[in-house]
C-alpha cells in the first residue's frame, strides 16, 4: 500500500498485490489521540467497499481489521482481524 497526498493535498492510499487486487481509498480518517487510523475505499464502486482500520494496541503492538459492506448493506462486516507486534520492543529513553 502507498499513501500519499493527493493535487488537492488531501491523503490518498492505494493497495495492490499479486492477486490482481486493487483498492483506491479515498477516505482517510487519523486520530493522533486515540493513535488510531483509518482508510476506506470509495462507496460508489460497484462491488464491496473496503475499510482498513488500525490502532495502537500498546507501545509495541498494533492491531488491525479489515471490513466490507456489500452492495446494498447499511453497515461494514468484519472479514479479517490480526495484531501485529514488534520482534524488538521498543524501550523507552532516559535523558
Amino acid at each position: 500500500m502507498i499513501v500519499f497526498r493527493d493535487v488537492d493535498m488531501q491523503i490518498r492510499a492505494v493497495f495492490w498485490d499479486n492477486h490482481g487486487h486493487v483498492i483506491r481509498y479515498t477516505t482517510v480518517s487519523i486520530d493522533p489521540g486515540r493513535a488510531e487510523f483509518s482508510f476506506e475505499s470509495d462507496p460508489s464502486n460497484s462491488g464491496p467497499q473496503q475499510r482498513l482500520h488500525y490502532h495502537a494496541d500498546g507501545a509495541n503492538r498494533l492491531g488491525a481489521d479489515f471490513n466490507l459492506k456489500l452492495p446494498g448493506a447499511e453497515t461494514f462486516s468484519q472479514y479479517l482481524e490480526w495484531t501485529s507486534s514488534r520482534s524488538r520492543p521498543v524501550q523507552p529513553t532516559t535523558q
